[in-house]
């Protein structure tokens, strides 16, 4: 430390500075899913959306209950998995930015089918945005892991 002992040398400074980039990198790795995370999730999605079709109560309510358990399974394992959650909507940056089109995505999804289904009785968009929720949910969750893990390391 410098003669003062509060503030630190140029040298100890530096030195700080590459431990909490360290640290920053060492949590957005850790924070990384496994591979088949995002792909589950959107398989979860996909079955409550081709049940959704059917307008069959047998079907959608066990869909809707294994959707909602499978997710909280799913963030289970990967805090148990990472020892670490971490939580939407708290930083700033492009990760920020992804999960609000996230959101869209899965409005969108959700949404135009259920109008259309409503309003004119067409079912097929259900099983259309099933389809497309599950490559959706893969690519989209890797690209904010990856967004996520940028914004750490910078700083932002």
């Amino acid at each position: 430390m410098s003669t003062d002992d509060t503030t630190p040398s140029p040298a100890e400074a530096a030195e700080m500075l590459r431990a909490a980039t360290a640290t920053r990198t060492s949590v957005g790795r850790r924070a990384a899913a496994p591979a088949w995370y995002y792909p589950a999730l959107g398989l979860l999605l996909a079955a409550m959306m081709a049940a959704a079709a059917t307008h069959d109560d047998r079907l959608l309510t066990p869909a809707a209950l294994l959707a909602a358990v499978g997710s909280g399974a799913l963030v289970a394992v990967h805090r148990a998995r990472a020892g670490l959650w971490v939580a939407s909507g708290v930083r700033g940056g492009r990760a920020r930015r992804l999960e609000s089109g996230i959101l869209a995505g899965l409005v969108v999804l959700g949404g135009v089918p259920a109008l259309l289904d409503a309003a004119a009785g067409q079912r097929w968009p259900w099983l259309v945005a099933a389809v497309v929720t599950v490559p959706f949910c893969a690519v989209m969750g890797r690209a904010w892991e990856k967004a996520y893990r940028e914004d750490l390391e910078s700083g932002r």
